[in-house]
């Protein structure tokens, strides 16, 4: 009795954790037409490296960089990895991903 319930649970472990694996390794994150092009193109990839960093340097974005945290230490949400960004249009914390996707 207690020899059978031991093998059906390590069996059913067994399953659990070849099961985990598998859907693991079917839901890896795929590369991105664009990060495939600047990994095929470094000569692309350096120059808008070059533009980003131009980019960044004006006053407009450094301060509206600084916008972002003063609203994120304000709210407490700095460094806490919940994964939130401020919304500008709700004027209100929601993920990045549907923040970043509302674009």
């Amino acid at each position: 009795m207690f020899q059978t319930a031991l093998v059906a649970a390590l069996m059913n472990y067994v399953y659990v954790v070849s099961l985990k694996t598998v859907l693991e390794k079917s839901m890896k994150a795929k590369r991105s037409r664009t990060s495939e092009y600047y990994a095929n193109n470094p000569e692309a990839a350096e120059k808008r490296r070059r533009w980003q960093r131009k980019e960044n340097k004006k006053k407009s974005k450094r301060k509206y960089r600084a916008f972002l945290m003063k609203k994120r230490r304000e709210a407490g949400r700095d460094g806490n990895g919940d994964g939130m960004d401020y919304d500008h249009d709700e004027k209100r914390f929601i993920t990045a991903k549907r923040n970043r996707s509302k674009k």
